[in-house]
């Protein structure tokens, strides 16, 4: 009798001591029902979500482990916040915004979140340990007329031009936004240039360990602006996907003196493209670009960057920069670390001379380093440039194929610690020897290239690698077996280097030897056993059921 006594009081004192249970309210536009929360059809009203006496701890209040319920549409006032966070989750108890099937977020257009000052749809702006989830891209949160006159928005006929932003995650840590439609921003019009492509975001993030994970964003200008503060680290996106934009991802500092720690942003598994024509205009006045990185004063910094197993491609119209591009504002990126990526150029129509992939201005010390990468252009004969270097330290360039681009690869002011085992391909030095610039001279072969930098000496210049449409390895590609191994090098941030691409997460990855037995070249490994997709990055919060 005793024995059930005392497991009755610890039973009793554990329920009594735990600071909240999970709990589900539901939330609607209007107040349903009995408006007790306890589903749809008796929903509290979105204005009951944004009370702060409706936050914390009690069995009727929003709080750590409580899953929130947007049952229907939401429609917001023109540049109105919908939804507001007033309170944070914690350690293993997160707060959780659940979309159920169907739910909309939307207003004509969304109040613009920049600078530090809170805005968006739904906002965010300085809680800690928030989920929002999509119900696997059920949700959605839009702006339903922000347009160009006479385009088509989701409410009707575009008919507002105005800056906004969708979800406000700025000062946050712990948060995570996935599995979500985000889109419309603005729909943008060919030769219209309506608005300037910066004021249009799906999501402004800043903070620490935030992730992004496996959301659908189309339809906006710079998509997701990563403008860090002091001492912001660990920027995690992986799984989305991009259409119709200016900037995939923009990231710089939030201020001239910001220090971003290491690591701080791991891009990884995101299908970046098609950009499309809607953001072309002439003059270019909104240039487009995958990801973009830079700096706004001296003594900025970016302490290491990871880029892996994303697929960048589909058509990038008449006015991108590239792929990937730091600008004539140094980011100050201690080191670069990129593998594994698929970039495929499919416009003939245009000439980039400046690099595909720019690699530029590496802070003193660091690391400057591409692995095992595939580049495919168009083949066209002109100045176009794949992989361009300036002011690299340090700089690795191994394994990487490289065909169906006149030059392949530029290199200025850069101190180069290993480039080799690379794979020139179709069209290169097709354009009279404009190719292979070494310190802003063209060598115009790859002989001429190996003598001038000192490099390259185990790599093939062939015209007929052997590829497949999506850069894998035909059964005859001289690309098999003849990259460096690089599995003693394979550690921390850069496990998933032993296993070959996902392709923007579409494919399972193989695994690459370990040992001393030669990779191919390039993103794709062949004739090897089938092994798991790299393993979820930390941090990541699971999806509730």
């Amino acid at each position: 009798m005793k024995i059930v006594y005392v497991a009755q009081a610890i039973l009793l004192f554990l329920l009594m001591a735990s600071p909240s249970f999970a709990k589900d309210i539901y939330i609607a536009q209007n107040s349903a029902g009995a408006n007790t929360g306890a589903d749809c059809a008796d929903a509290h009203a979105a204005s009951w979500f944004n009370t702060a006496t409706n936050w914390g701890t009690g069995s009727t209040q929003i709080g750590p482990g409580t899953t929130a319920h947007l049952c229907g549409t939401f429609t917001g006032a023109a540049n109105s916040t919908l939804l507001t966070f007033q309170g944070s989750g914690t350690s293993g108890s997160p707060i959780t915004l659940w979309f159920e099937s169907g739910a909309v977020v939307q207003a004509p257009y969304f109040a613009a979140a920049a600078g530090g000052s809170a805005g968006g749809g739904i906002s965010m702006d300085g809680r800690s340990y928030i989920v929002i989830d999509g119900n696997n891209k059920t949700g959605t949160v839009q702006n339903s007329l922000n347009g160009a006159s006479g385009a088509t928005c989701p409410g009707g006929a575009c008919n507002v031009q105005a800056t906004s932003t969708l979800i406000d995650l700025q000062n946050c840590t712990n948060c995570t936004v996935q599995n979500l439609n985000l889109g419309p921003t603005y729909i943008e019009v060919q030769n219209v240039n309506s608005e300037n492509s910066t004021n249009e975001v799906a999501i402004a993030i800043s903070g620490v360990n935030n992730i992004l994970a496996n959301n659908a964003i189309t339809n906006c200008g710079w998509c997701v602006n990563f403008f860090y503060n002091n001492n912001d680290t660990n920027f995690q996106a992986y799984g989305n996907t991009f259409s119709n934009f200016g900037h995939a991802f923009a990231l710089a500092p939030g201020g001239s003196t910001n220090a971003c720690t290491s690591p701080c942003s791991i891009i990884h598994d995101n299908r970046i493209g098609p950009a499309g024509l809607s953001w072309d205009a002439s003059g270019c006045p909104n240039h487009k670009d995958g990801i973009h990185y830079f700096g706004s004063g001296s003594t900025s910094s970016m302490a290491d960057t990871y880029i892996y197993n994303n697929w960048f491609g589909g058509d990038w119209g008449l006015c991108p920069t590239g792929f990937i591009y730091t600008d004539n504002v140094d980011p100050h990126i201690t080191s670069w670390y990129m593998w594994n990526n698929v970039f495929q150029v499919v416009n003939t129509a245009f000439e980039n001379t400046n690099g595909w992939v720019e690699i530029s201005a590496g802070g003193s010390g660091g690391n400057q380093e591409s692995f095992n990468n595939t580049f495919m252009g168009p083949g066209s004969t002109n100045n176009a440039v794949a992989f361009a270097h300036f002011s690299n330290p340090n700089l690795r360039v191994v394994g990487n194929v490289i065909t169906g681009i006149d030059n392949p690869m530029l290199i200025s002011s850069s101190t180069v610690t290993q480039v080799d085992y690379n794979l020139y391909g179709t069209t290169v030095c097709a354009n009279y020897g404009n190719c292979f610039s070494w310190n802003g001279s063209f060598e115009g072969s790859l002989s001429g290239w190996k003598t001038a930098c000192a490099c390259d000496a185990h790599s093939i210049s062939n015209a007929t690698p052997g590829l497949n449409s999506d850069g894998s390895l035909q059964s005859t590609s001289v690309a098999r077996s003849a990259s460096l191994n690089l599995s003693s090098y394979v550690s921390g941030h850069l496990a998933t280097l032993q296993n070959d691409t996902t392709d923007g997460g579409i494919r399972t990855s193989t695994a690459r030897p370990t040992g001393t037995t030669l990779w191919d070249v390039g993103a794709f490994m062949s004739g090897v056993t089938a092994a798991p997709s790299p393993s979820a990055p930390t941090n990541v919060i699971a999806t509730p059921k």
